[in-house]
């Protein structure tokens, strides 16, 4: 066998710039086979560089079987200089080798390294002629481990990606007399899994094509891709993409400019039926912290509920916003500089929002928002069919707005029906909605409203009346919200006074609201009127301080019901009530009553009624209108004249749940049959 040694850089080998690590060791051995057939069947080498490739302790053996050759290339460390990418014990070898003068042919080829077969390659042809050459290449990767080692030969960023699945790879290249070298390559991959160190980049399953075009040089490279993603899924922390169910196709050209690290988008389109379409231009500096330093986003069209399920859900999540069922369509343009949105318009078509936990809902929302970063005010009009808040529903409405930064300002009066009346929303100012504390500040006035609508809405028996007036200020921060000042209305002939109101997180799962009230002369014939309770005639009080409530139950609260001191008005009480009353707070009212000469009277005349319940932790401590003459019991009805009847409690302490529960079943119980 005739060996031949070089030491030193064969300087007569070709330097190409496109230099993928599969293809460079291709060529190598082009590079040596052509030695081969001049100097004998086996070349060392002992350092050989090849298009930024070093192949060091090469080897390269040719066999004749008849009038066709097979052979291999071996090297110990095949490094690529500018990335310090490193393959280990490098071994290539071909079934059938065909040998021209300019011309190289492998068939039935199979690439390995130290870790087992990398490729295996159906053929491969290299034709050179000086600084002139081309190739075609079919090959199927088979250990994706290495493949984020041969896509950095390719791509501007490397990738720290571990894989699994196989990869088919069709490759056409050229090598040009100017030293640029342009090509194309097909890909496909039936199954492709990938993960990186951190999780935070993987897909299972996924099905993908290719055309990737190329023309590479010294100082700049261009690229076209078209890749078609049809079946499997890809996670990018935090979004998961479902391809089976929604297929998408990628269209980029780009260039790459290495001295600055900077990538191109001349041209790139993602289309996802059923999500998104969206283009995309500017310059991306892959290495970058804020890798998106310029950068115009138009949104073609995106589709509801696709684009909420795939993108937004898992960036919402978290947040009131993250469990909605959607619909609606739309469009917009949006400029990023540094990683930061500098404006957006967003036109939107019937868009629909409800929440999964009936916490809000907004339907047939139209409309455009302009917004910059800069301090330029922008003008912007929403409109909408219908929004509900819990049980609460709100006719249609149309606000007129602007923005400038993190800011929003009303700049017309907004009137939102709401039941029989409306609320008029004099102004709004909203800022810092870019940030985790946002605010919000309002003044409203609410027109006169049926309360029966509003009971109703909110399971309560139907009260009487109407309520009007003008809200305080409203002030949301730190998902807080406050009212600056006392709420006031009428109701049941009197007034009632809310003051220190205050709701944290009112749109999460559990709001947590506070309150003190004073109700003052409440018209109790006209209260009981609406509880079927049984008929008391004379006015009330009512204290309620401290009141708490999560998810809008009641947790704790001082709550002293009573009768004015020193009213002088008609007190009386039907024998329906006192029985009810009786029934829940205990005594004796209700077996006098059937088992005496009082059956007989449907009314009675009372001094006062009181009672008084401090609950905590679940337990109700009742009290009434003082102590009874014995001072065993507490006056629920303290009587006066004749025929005269005492409702007096005993319980101390009560369940809340079984008071709700007995005031809820007296409220629908028949009247009692008195014989």
């Amino acid at each position: 066998m005739s060996v031949f040694t070089a030491p030193t850089p064969v300087d007569s080998v070709p330097k190409l710039i496109f230099h993928p690590r599969l293809i460079a060791c291709l060529m190598l051995l082009s590079a040596a086979g052509a030695a081969v057939a001049e100097l004998g069947t086996r070349l060392e080498v002992g350092r050989l560089e090849v298009a930024g490739w070093v192949m060091e302790q090469a080897r390269v053996e040719l066999h004749t079987q008849g009038t066709q050759f097979t052979g291999s290339v071996t090297a110990k460390r095949v490094r690529h200089m500018a990335s310090a990418m490193t393959l280990q014990d490098v071994h290539l070898e071909c079934q059938v080798i065909a040998l021209e003068r300019r011309a190289f042919r492998c068939t039935n080829g199979r690439l390995r390294d130290s870790d087992g077969v990398i490729a295996r390659i159906p053929s491969l042809q290299l034709h050179g002629d000086g600084a002139r050459w081309d190739t075609q290449t079919r090959l199927t990767v088979t250990n994706l481990g290495k493949l984020s080692s041969v896509l950095s030969a390719l791509l501007p960023q490397p990738l720290e990606l571990t894989a699994d699945g196989t990869l088919q790879l069709r490759l056409q290249a050229r090598g040009n007399a100017d030293g640029s070298v342009e090509g194309s390559a097909s890909l496909q991959t039936p199954a492709l899994a990938l993960n990186n160190a951190q999780s935070t980049i993987a897909t299972d399953g996924l099905q993908a094509t290719g055309e990737l075009g190329f023309v590479l040089n010294a100082d700049s490279a261009r690229y076209t891709l078209k890749a078609e993603l049809k079946a499997g899924y890809a996670f990018a922390n935090p979004v998961l993409h479902d391809y089976s169910r929604f297929p998408a196709t990628l269209s980029l050209s780009a260039d790459w400019r290495p001295q600055r690290s900077e990538l191109r988008l001349r041209a790139l389109r993602w289309q996802q039926p059923g999500v998104a379409v969206v283009n995309a231009t500017g310059t991306v500096v892959p290495a970058a912290a804020a890798p998106l330093k310029d950068v115009q986003l138009s949104i073609e069209q995106a589709d509801f509920p696709g684009l909420y399920s795939q993108l937004l859900e898992p960036l919402l999540a978290g947040t009131p916003l993250d469990e909605l069922s959607t619909a609606g369509t739309l469009r917009g343009q949006i400029h990023i500089v540094n990683n930061q949105p500098q404006s957006l318009r967003l036109d939107l078509t019937q868009i629909h929002i409800d929440d999964r936990e009936r916490r809000f809902a907004l339907y047939g929302l139209d409309g455009t928002v302009r917004w910059q970063q800069a301090t330029v005010a922008e003008a912007s009009e929403l409109r909408w069919d219908g929004l509900y808040f819990g049980r609460l529903p709100f006719g249609s409405a149309r606000w007129a707005f602007q923005t400038s930064g993190a800011q929003i300002t009303s700049t017309a009066p907004l009137l939102v029906g709401f039941f029989d009346g409306a609320i008029a929303l004099e102004s709004l100012h909203a800022q810092g909605l870019a940030t985790p504390n946002p605010q919000l500040d309002f003044q409203a006035t609410l027109e006169p409203v049926s309360l029966a609508l509003i009971t109703s809405a909110l399971g309560l028996p139907s009260f009487p009346g109407k309520v009007a007036g003008r809200l305080p200020p409203v002030h949301y921060q730190n998902q807080q919200l406050r009212l600056d000042g006392p709420l006031t209305a009428e109701a049941f002939g009197g007034t009632l006074c809310v003051t220190q109101v205050q709701v944290d997180e009112p749109l999460g799962l559990v709001p947590r609201a506070s309150a003190d009230i004073q109700l003052r002369n409440l018209d109790l014939a006209q209260l009981t009127s609406v509880f079927d309770f049984g008929r008391i005639e004379g006015p009330v009080n009512a204290d309620i301080s401290g009141l708490e409530l999560q998810a809008w139950i009641p947790v704790a609260f001082d709550a002293h019901l009573y009768t004015p001191r020193g009213d002088k008005s008609p007190h009386r009480i039907s024998q329906r009530a006192v029985n009810n009353i009786s029934r829940v707070g205990g005594g004796g009212a209700a077996a006098a009553l059937s088992s005496s000469f009082l059956r007989y009277f449907e009314n009675f005349g009372y001094k006062r009624i009181g009672w008084s319940c401090v609950l905590r932790k679940g337990v109700c401590r009742m009290g009434g209108a003082g102590p009874t003459g014995d001072q065993k019991g507490y006056y629920l009805v303290e009587g006066k004249g004749l025929p005269r009847i005492d409702v007096v409690g005993y319980a101390d302490e009560v369940s809340w749940d079984t008071l709700l529960s007995q005031l809820q079943t007296l409220s629908t119980s028949p009247p009692p049959s008195v014989r």
